[in-house]
């Protein structure tokens, strides 16, 4: 997990809100998260690994809830304020983009931010 802000996103007042109370209310976890970016821009250039970002994670972990939860919705995976991106998703649907994303390697060596789509078919 990284950052929620990367020089490719777009301007969001969602993602400027989010970071402020994140660093309000937990500093210590902000912090962590930027160091733990900065080191792998800076120190992991031939590890294959994927920094996603995500503004908040919600869901139960019922058997019933997580079924219906990993087929809610499209994922969106891409830049922040793009068509298609919200600030969340259900953890159910996180953990089937990290199997998906093992798979295809799409998003190696990137940072993209996931959610929820916000449409049918998400545009990257």
């Amino acid at each position: 997990m990284s950052t929620l802000s990367i020089t490719e996103d777009s301007s969001s007042f969602t993602r400027f809100l989010l970071a402020i109370l994140t660093r309000i209310i937990a500093s210590t976890a902000y912090n962590a998260i930027i160091d733990l970016g900065r080191v792998f821009q800076e120190e992991a250039d031939g590890l294959d690994r994927t920094l996603f970002r995500i503004g908040f994670i919600s869901g139960e972990s019922d058997d019933d809830s997580w079924r219906a939860d990993c087929e809610d919705q499209p994922t969106y995976a891409g830049h922040i304020a793009k068509p298609g991106w919200k600030a969340g998703m259900k953890r159910a649907a996180l953990a089937s983009w990290f199997v998906d994303e093992v798979e295809s390697g799409k998003w190696v060596r990137k940072s993209p931010a996931i959610s929820k789509s916000s449409v049918k078919k998400a545009k990257v």
